[in-house]
């Protein structure tokens, strides 16, 4: 590619994503209210979780392991108070 149409290519190609990612947050705000409230929770626990198993996986010296740890225990408080909200009788 010539260095004069770089700039072009680069502004169209981050637009297309921001348009993109317009697009995606808009069917995902309409779709989150349709959805049954077992998989809107499962769905809300997908960043805590990746985070935790990122975490376990690269956890090599101390601060890498004090990191594991207070995920987990985010996690498991996060677990613990949905059990008490979500389900009038806890999670079956």
């Amino acid at each position: 590619m010539e260095r004069e149409d770089r700039q072009a290519f680069y502004f169209w190609l981050a637009n297309l994503t921001i348009l993109l990612s317009l697009v995606g947050c808009a069917i995902g705000w309409f779709l989150a209210g349709r959805l049954p409230r077992p998989l809107d929770i499962a769905l809300l626990m997908l960043t805590p979780i990746s985070f935790l198993l990122s975490t376990e996986k690269t956890a090599k010296g101390l601060d890498g392991k004090l990191a594991f740890g207070s995920a987990s225990h985010c996690c498991r408080s996060c677990m613990q108070s949905l059990r008490c909200s979500a389900w009038p009788n806890g999670i079956s």
